[in-house]
């Protein structure tokens, strides 16, 4: 199999083409919400917490939340590309039919509209790698490209799974719930903010199971505590697992949904 074949790179253009219309969305998604997100939090929150001389296993604040806001760039830029989007390509654009039409296959349009969304994803990622950098926010370059490997793990994984979902429903409805009641709780309860055996048991097993806090965490350990380094490997295959089971998942339901 060709992963970047010329069906596969024809449906990425034709997205970098669409995407011109939104750009000024693009731009603040990209680079206003990083500085944002870091000068209320890891500025502004960090302050206060490192003022108290208080750290979080030894290390400050900043650091602590780095990765996870880093990280989650990426899942909730791909989310917001893979959910809307696809079921609009199916039932009001038709645009996967237009595609399907020439002689690029569900798969090929599977693999384009899933890389683009991770490109878009990355962007963000390295915009937000950056000033985390001006901020202080990493201990060492290592860290900073460690977050940048998991963040592409981390939207591959969660991006083919929202795909998925979205190419299956047929309200938009379903999406809304999803995006409210999954993404919004994994973005909150997957470590971002505060380590994970802070919660209460019950709500710790969400993080276990989160793409989002196996990439975060997994880039903490290999930064600052090297005793729990045994978690990438392991995190690693389950993201590469996700992506492999939705991803032949998603392909046989577009070629389902455009064949019939």
């Amino acid at each position: 199999m060709n992963i970047l074949s010329f069906g596969t790179r024809a449906v990425i253009a034709h997205k970098l083409r669409a995407s011109k219309d939104y750009l000024g969305t693009v731009f603040a998604e990209t680079f206003l919400s990083p500085v944002a997100y870091l000068f209320a939090l890891g500025v502004g929150l960090g302050s206060l917490i490192d003022a108290n001389g208080q750290t979080i296993n030894g290390i400050g604040y900043l650091q602590f939340v780095a990765p996870a806001l880093v990280c989650s760039t990426a899942m909730l830029t791909v989310a917001g590309e893979l959910m809307w989007p696809i079921l609009g390509g199916f039932r009001w654009n038709k645009i996967f039919e237009a595609m399907f039409a020439t002689p690029i296959s569900p798969a090929e349009i599977v693999r384009g509209t899933l890389f683009f969304a991770s490109i878009r994803g990355m962007a963000a990622t390295v915009v937000y790698t950056v000033v985390v950098w001006a901020f202080g926010g990493w201990v060492s370059f290592e860290s900073a490209l460690w977050c940048i490997f998991f963040s592409l793990l981390l939207a591959l994984s969660f991006g083919i799974c929202c795909l998925c979902l979205s190419a299956k429903v047929e309200q938009d409805s379903i999406l809304t719930l999803f995006y409210r009641f999954i993404v919004m709780p994994l973005f909150l309860f997957s470590g971002t903010f505060f380590s994970l055996d802070t919660l209460p048991i019950y709500l710790q097993p969400i993080g276990w199971l989160s793409p989002l806090w196996h990439a975060t965490q997994s880039t903490r350990a290999l930064s600052y505590w090297p005793e729990q380094a045994w978690l990438a490997p392991i995190s690693i295959i389950y993201l590469l697992l996700i992506f492999t089971v939705f991803y032949l998942a998603s392909v046989r339901i577009f070629t389902r949904r455009l064949t019939k």
